[in-house]
């Protein structure tokens, strides 16, 4: 940036045609550096430019898909501040600066319910300021993490190096924490009188087991180890769940094969998990004669109850579906636990007297061509399970 010295100096001699272009360049060399050594007038104005408005400071505190930031600014010559962000520079928060914001914190949330969106990682925040001119101040800029799926996949549960189960409770002793980030664990259970509890156990609490009273076994138990990510977030970010006790859907995510299906609702699609997505059902062809799914379960296990969903247009719908039975494999033989006559309940659910030991169930219909067809969104198949310590 030339000063008015160096402007006026230079356009005398460049009028007067004394100066070539290379000797111009030597020139305003020449007088730059005298400007370094003696000063010239406006070098106060220059170093205003690049260094008053500045921002004092930036904190960021991170969470999941989002962060929250902080600035502050003193300089009465600012007049605006731009944030903007890399890796992807495609977006910007600006902000107005007053004579009331001076000296106070001033706020905003990339991300979720935030300003901008934002996705998952490692960013340098920057912020640019300028005066009412235009003139741009220095960068200031941050590290800043965002937290999201991909680190959710990373985190793993402490483990449980015993565990002792009696009627009505339960002793868990847990190894040392994962990592640092590891604040604790929560455990969600049902009580006895059919409340949902939810009991946070800090890493201090953890240095002796945990007793859990007043517990139903029966019923779904878990545990998942909480984290701060950098020791420091606006949100805990839990682990995936280890399951303690309870029934269980073991059909989940294994391998069902067919007698038939109808267009692209294939066998697989009733044990995936999705309920009332018409694209994720099983529908046999509506013929003449038997149809089955069968589910290979992978392990043996103590059934207790089954549940299936039946529908369309997205909505449980209680159709005209044939009559079909319940069946589970069992020395070498398909034993029927459940006779459903038609149509049936659309969210039907089947509570055994007894357990049953089995690794293959089916639901089978003796017969098909019905006035409407057998759409099943899913089958639950629920065992009984403990956890089991290596």
């Amino acid at each position: 940036m030339k000063t008015n010295i160096q402007k006026s100096r230079t356009q005398k001699l460049v009028s007067r045609g004394l100066l070539s272009p290379f000797k111009i360049l030597a020139t305003v060399l020449v007088i730059t550096l005298a400007c370094l050594s003696i000063g010239c007038d406006n070098e106060d104005e220059v170093e205003e430019v690049y260094n008053l408005n500045t921002i004092d400071s930036i904190k960021v505190i991170s969470g999941d898909m989002r962060a929250h930031v902080t600035f502050w600014v003193s300089e009465a010559k600012t007049k605006k501040v731009i944030f903007y962000w890399f890796p992807t520079n495609v977006d910007t928060v600006m902000f107005d600066i007053d004579a009331s914001d001076l000296g106070k914190p001033i706020t905003f949330t990339l991300g979720k319910t935030g300003s901008k969106e934002i996705a998952e990682g490692r960013y340098n925040l920057k912020a640019v300021s300028f005066d009412a001119e235009g003139n741009r101040s220095a960068i200031s800029w941050v590290v800043m993490h965002i937290y999201g799926n991909q680190y959710k996949a990373s985190l793993t549960n402490r483990k449980a190096k015993a565990i002792d189960y009696q009627d009505n409770s339960v002793s868990i002793a847990y190894d040392d924490p994962v990592t640092e980030d590891e604040i604790g664990i929560v455990i969600n259970y049902t009580d006895l009188n059919g409340g949902n509890q939810r009991n946070f156990y800090s890493n201090e609490d953890l240095s002796s087991p945990v007793i859990i009273s007043n517990i139903d076994l029966t019923k779904e138990a878990s545990y998942r180890s909480l984290y701060v990510p950098g020791k420091v977030s606006l949100d805990t970010i839990p682990a995936n769940p280890v399951f303690i006790a309870g029934n269980l859907n073991v059909a989940l995510g294994k391998t069902a094969t067919e007698s038939d299906h109808f267009m692209t609702f294939t066998a697989d699609k009733a044990i995936d998990g999705i309920k009332l997505v018409d694209a994720s059902r099983w529908v046999p062809n509506n013929s003449a004669g038997e149809h089955w799914l069968e589910i290979n379960l992978g392990d043996e296990y103590e059934i207790s109850s089954y549940q299936v969903f039946f529908g369309t247009g997205g909505a449980l719908v209680g159709t005209v579906n044939p009559p079909y039975k319940f069946q589970a494999y069992v020395s070498g033989a398909w034993v029927t636990l459940d006779d459903v006559p038609g149509p049936s309940d659309p969210a039907h659910k089947c509570t055994f007297a007894n357990p049953v030991k089995t690794q293959k169930v089916r639901i089978y219909i003796p017969e098909g061509n019905y006035s409407d067809r057998f759409r099943l969104y899913e089958i639950e198949v629920y065992a009984f399970q403990r956890l089991v310590i290596e």
